[in-house]
């Protein structure tokens, strides 16, 4: 689209959305244990606002950058594990500020009895449940360049135990909870495809505190 009276033209290009979906799969029978495996997937391209638009789906509605994974992992009765997050990375449109929540459910349990043999019963007299949630805000910072990133995490992790002596010592049967927070300072400039990068590095510095709970 030529413009005579500033001797400029503007150039049209049509564009569409492409996937860049991430599927996982493993499965395998065997061992005494049963089925075991793990499904995975990730939508790197994921558009929380179009969830109502049916013409959006395909097979997830697309186009914000949003990501979104979901993880179901399986070792029979002795591990399981469920892992959801979504990361939002341009909070407010304007900035490289980035909001994120993750929840995981996990439970190991003694599933091997006194001789060593896999037990159906046993993962229901001895186990350790985790239960955590997070919620994270990164803010871009302009020093010393536009690569760095401060990010600010809240974490709430609770503990269920029954019968489970290999992990707290003094603590077998109940429950224990924790709050933390977490500071990272990253520095990321790999490109320019974020799944497979050709060039430039990632570093991440961070540190995690919980209130002092031995002098409370």
């Amino acid at each position: 689209v030529p413009n005579a009276d500033n001797g400029t033209v503007d150039i049209n290009w049509q564009v569409e959305e492409k996937p860049s979906e991430q599927l996982e799969l493993s499965a395998g029978f065997g061992g005494g244990i049963g089925l075991t495996g793990t499904l995975g997937v990730t939508f790197n391209n994921f558009s929380l606002k179009n969830i109502t638009k049916k013409s959006s789906w395909s097979p997830l509605p697309a186009g914000d950058a949003q990501r979104l994974s979901l993880r179901v992992q399986s070792n029979g009765r002795a591990y399981r594990s469920y892992n959801f997050s979504f990361t939002e990375p341009w909070l407010g449109g304007k900035k490289r500020n980035s909001f994120s929540i993750n929840y995981f459910n996990t439970k190991f349990s003694n599933a091997i009895d006194v001789n060593g043999s896999y037990c159906r019963s046993c993962g229901d007299t001895s186990y350790l449940k985790t239960v955590g949630f997070g919620i994270s805000l990164g803010k871009q910072l302009k020093w010393p360049d536009d690569y760095f990133t401060l990010i600010y995490s809240l974490n709430f992790t609770q503990y269920k135990l029954r019968n489970y002596t290999q992990i707290f010592e003094g603590l077998s049967n109940g429950t224990s909870t924790n709050v933390s927070l977490k500071l990272t300072l990253l520095r990321n400039s790999a490109g320019p495809n974020p799944i497979f990068p050709t060039s430039g590095s990632n570093f991440m510095m961070s540190g995690q505190f919980t209130l002092p709970y031995s002098l409370l």
